[in-house]
């Protein structure tokens, strides 16, 4: 279990009051969709500080995993900058975007997203509440997958509607 899904468990059992809207310290993390003109759509997470470097990292990524060059001729592109809200019900797309980061070997933003791991719990004040037990992760585990799938289904129908 990753550390982003303990302290999610952590702010459920803490019942502590949040704000869904609040940013997170930099790295953003952007929910990235793909939808080629032709083919299927393709959706990830990437950690960047800026949506021009988010784009740079999601067209590598195409580039690498589906030998795919988006660009403007041939696929939409849609970002979404995830909050701090965003990140708590759904910990699955802080740790892809930490696992993207990984594998493209961006050691300065893996680092900032550990720091930002720490910020959330010293922010939220739920340190206390970090030992979860196994069944609690697999629950925090199975809604994040839930919100993970309405997020990509939102957004291909925004990219159907035009």
């Amino acid at each position: 279990m990753n550390r982003i899904h303990q302290i999610a468990a952590a702010v459920t059992d803490s019942g502590v009051f949040y704000r869904f809207e609040d940013d997170l310290p930099k790295p953003n993390i952007y929910f990235t969709s793909v939808f080629p003109f032709t083919g299927e759509p393709r959706h990830t997470y990437i950690a960047a500080d800026f949506t021009g470097a988010a784009l740079a990292k999601s067209r590598t990524w195409c580039k690498e995993r589906f030998n795919f060059m988006p660009m403007r001729s041939n696929c939409n592109l849609k970002f979404r900058r995830m909050k701090l809200g965003d990140i708590l019900e759904n910990p699955e797309a802080f740790a892809k975007a930490y696992d993207n980061a990984k594998a493209a070997g961006e050691r300065d933003i893996v680092q900032r997203m550990d720091e930002q791991m720490a910020w959330i719990v010293d922010h939220l004040g739920v340190g206390q509440y970090l030992v979860v037990d196994a069944a609690k992760a697999a629950k925090v585990l199975s809604r994040s997958d839930a919100l993970w799938a309405r997020m990509a289904d939102a957004l291909e129908g925004a990219h159907l509607l035009g």
